[in-house]
């Protein structure tokens, strides 16, 4: 269930704080657990986490920054590691064992989509890459997907466009918001939009773009 009070939790973990490395080993461990233990959930209740203002540093919202700065919070780990970890023990040339890694994958996000650390880590999924792999289950339920996730980040919307002067990619700091928002917005594509309008909501702020992906989610759903 999503958060709907009027004063949500936007505390973070401080784990995501520091040397690329160690935030992976630490962040991999905890989601390898969460894999082979089936608590994934539980796991994630566990994190302490601080006000996000309490931690200054820039917010890297990409798996790989190419330019590392003392107290950087990575929160481009959070989505890289759960793909990386639900292939574990899979052949990825065989179609059953694909599904079985969307579905992972699937069950990893809706368990973490309510928390407004780890929807950072969604809005750092590599743009247009999308959230899942390409299979026939993930194919089939992209639609689906897409009205169930899309909430989950307009939820924090507000939060983001807050965030926006901490917010760092690869090679520059995303001050402008289509492209912190580009996940949110490749989403829709899954809700038949049309081309012209894929384009359009780019030129709008960001505030008027997410009353659009509201209506569409209403409307098309």
């Amino acid at each position: 269930m999503l958060d709907e009070s009027e004063n949500p939790d936007t505390r973070i973990p401080a784990m995501f704080q520091g040397p690329l490395g160690g935030v992976r080993r630490k962040w991999r461990a905890l989601v390898r657990a969460g894999l082979t233990q089936d608590n994934f959930k539980s796991l994630l209740e566990g994190i302490e986490l601080v006000p996000v203002d309490s931690l200054e540093g820039r917010l890297i919202l990409t798996e790989q920054p190419s330019w590392p700065i003392p107290g950087d919070i990575q929160f481009g780990q959070v989505f890289f590691e759960i793909g990386e970890v639900c292939q574990q023990g899979l052949d990825l040339t065989d179609e059953n064992d694909r599904d079985k890694w969307y579905a992972r994958m699937r069950q990893f996000i809706f368990d973490g989509i309510d928390k407004f650390w780890f929807s950072l880590g969604l809005f750092a999924c590599p743009q247009g890459m999308g959230f899942f792999p390409s299979t026939k289950a993930a194919d089939a339920n992209a639609a689906r997907d897409a009205r169930e996730i899309l909430p989950g980040l307009l939820r924090w919307w507000p939060q983001m466009q807050q965030l926006d002067p901490r917010i760092v990619g690869s090679v520059t700091r995303l001050r402008y918001w289509p492209r912190w928002g580009f996940n949110a917005v490749h989403l829709c594509g899954k809700l038949r939009i049309t081309d012209d309008e894929y384009r359009a909501i780019f030129k709008q702020d960001s505030t008027a773009a997410a009353e659009t992906m509201r209506i569409w989610l209403k409307e098309r759903s």
